[in-house]
């Protein structure tokens, strides 16, 4: 029922490991996604009607493989992303 707004993950702030975990060689180095899916709703979600059921999908879909990557980061390979 509470939950953060996800919208910040794809505005001009975002964080910089961010980009790196989600950019074509962070997806590419971990193999898991497909990056052109990925890359394709990455760049389509912020021109979404904010609020609806399809951007929510979206959104979350996109903190999946963000959370995933920084799995692989975390346990896997460190040098994936600048993650402070």
């Amino acid at each position: 029922m509470f939950r953060a707004p996800l919208s910040p993950l794809h505005g001009h702030k975002t964080a910089p490991y961010f980009d790196q975990l989600l950019s074509r060689e962070g997806l590419l180095r971990t193999g898991y996604f497909d990056v052109a899916a990925v890359q394709h709703w990455r760049s389509h979600c912020p021109h979404m009607r904010p609020g609806s059921q399809c951007r929510l999908a979206v959104e979350m879909g996109l903190v999946g493989v963000a959370a995933t990557q920084l799995w692989h980061q975390q346990f896997i390979d460190s040098s994936l992303a600048d993650v402070p």
